[in-house]
């Protein structure tokens, strides 16, 4: 203060001063948590669950690629299985829209999402020996399953495995 309760330009400065830090801490208070929550989402579309029905261990994988070819490491598989009388839910990277196995199945050769389904021993007994790609193509994997969209949406995403076909 100066004389006769006059504000001196100083004081003036000081006050305009804490009032935009003031200002600016509410911001970054705002902003911060909001840009935190953006970015460190990670959306997935978990949709897909399969129900191993069988008597004994399964790995799956999965494909809905132009070319449909799977994961070729069988480490990959064997690390990934479902055990006998029990599930997994499998999760698919996707927008903010968590639609991942949609986007995978529109952009499918045949509109389809194909699920193969392996023996675990299987993938055990040939793992140094042949790449996925080898076991599909040799057909040593239990069997394929393939679904439409429409026709996991009846099944509310639901697929049960009870063995091979």
């Amino acid at each position: 203060m100066g004389f006769g309760g006059v504000t001196s330009g100083i004081d003036y400065l000081t006050q305009t001063q804490i009032d935009n830090n003031q200002i600016y801490m509410k911001i970054i208070k705002i902003i911060y948590p909001l840009s935190f929550f953006i970015f460190s989402c990670h959306f997935s579309d978990d949709r897909l669950t399969l129900y191993n029905n069988s008597s004994h261990v399964i790995s799956v994988s999965t494909s809905v690629s132009y070319s449909d070819k799977i994961m070729n490491s069988i480490y990959y598989n064997l690390r990934d299985s479902i055990i006998a009388k029990s599930s997994k839910t499998f999760s698919k990277p996707s927008g903010l829209n968590k639609d991942g196995w949609s986007i995978e199945i529109k952009n499918s050769k045949d509109k389809k999402l194909k699920l193969y389904i392996f023996n675990f021993d299987t993938l055990k007994k040939y793992k140094s020996m042949y790449s996925i790609n080898q076991i599909v193509e040799y057909k040593l994997f239990d069997t394929i399953l393939a679904y439409t969209e429409e026709q996991l949406d009846s099944a509310n995403w639901k697929i049960s495995y009870s063995g091979r076909h």
